[in-house]
Order: structure tokens, then C-alpha cells, then sequence
């Protein structure tokens, strides 16, 4: 029995380890959410508002309603190994300065902070790029989050 606990203790910090490891993002949250960082070169000034399956993108030029589709093919989305599958959105969409040809989200990587939600342009994917092989994407902070400033 105390070899047994001593094993136990012993894998303890290598179990932490692993769960504190994301293996890929997390769901999509209701919320809103407002623009935070982009692969273009100016600030959208967009938000979104998730409920269920529905998203309202906010930009300059007005709402746009989608519905939050099937899940894509999966793809490197929390680097360095993180892979998901991220949810489809239907048509063009053009957030600031970013065309997103075939647009795809999904959650949180859940590493750093603000909380955050991601659209990626799945016809700018380049393995080229490095881990986060997106040319084109917007990401998004949880307006709830006291970081997303």
C-alpha cells in the first residue's frame, strides 16, 4: 500500500501538468464580446454577440446575423499542438480591413487572458505560416473578462 501512495505522489505534478494542458479550444460561449486584436492593419472597431448557435457581428457598416454552423475539418488552433474544428459561419464576411472568404470560429485556447473568441478565413490557411497557419482573422474578447480592455 505505501509504495502505492508513494507512486501516486510521485505522479501527481506530471498529472497537474496534463490537465492544465489544452489540448484544443474550448466551446463557443454566449456572450458579447468585442474586437482585440486582428491580422489586419487597423482596429475593426467590431463586436459580436453569441446566443446559441446565433452570432451578431457589429462592424461600421452594420449588423450582420449568421448561424453558427457544422464543424470544419480540424486544424492547429491553440498552437503549438492544440488542434479543433472550428465551427463554420456562412458567407463572405468583412470585419475592418479583413476579408474572410470562408469563415470559421471557435473558442477560447484557454492560455492567456482576456477570454476570447476567434474567426479565421479558412481559404487564407498557409502551413507556410507556423503554427497558427491563418493569414486572415479577427479575435475577439469576452466583454465580461476585466482584462478585455
Amino acid at each position: 500500500m505505501r509504495r502505492r501512495t508513494v507512486a501516486l505522489a510521485a505522479a501527481a505534478p506530471m498529472l497537474l501538468l496534463l490537465a492544465g494542458c489544452q489540448s484544443g479550444p474550448a466551446d463557443i460561449a454566449d456572450g458579447q464580446y468585442r474586437a482585440y486584436a486582428t491580422s489586419g492593419t487597423t482596429d475593426p472597431q467590431a463586436s459580436l454577440v453569441v446566443n446559441g448557435d446565433q452570432l451578431v457581428v457589429t462592424t461600421a457598416t452594420g449588423d450582420e446575423t449568421v448561424t453558427i454552423g457544422d464543424p470544419g475539418d480540424s486544424y492547429t488552433l491553440c498552437p503549438p499542438d492544440g488542434s479543433g474544428r472550428p465551427r463554420l459561419l456562412r458567407g463572405v464576411m468583412t470585419i475592418g480591413d479583413v476579408v474572410l472568404q470562408q469563415p470559421a470560429i471557435f473558442g477560447d485556447c484557454e492560455t492567456t487572458a482576456p477570454s476570447r473568441l476567434t474567426i479565421v478565413d479558412l481559404a487564407s490557411f498557409d502551413a507556410s505560416l507556423g503554427p497558427f497557419s491563418f493569414g486572415e482573422w479577427v479575435e475577439f474578447c469576452d466583454t465580461r473578462d476585466p482584462s478585455c480592455s
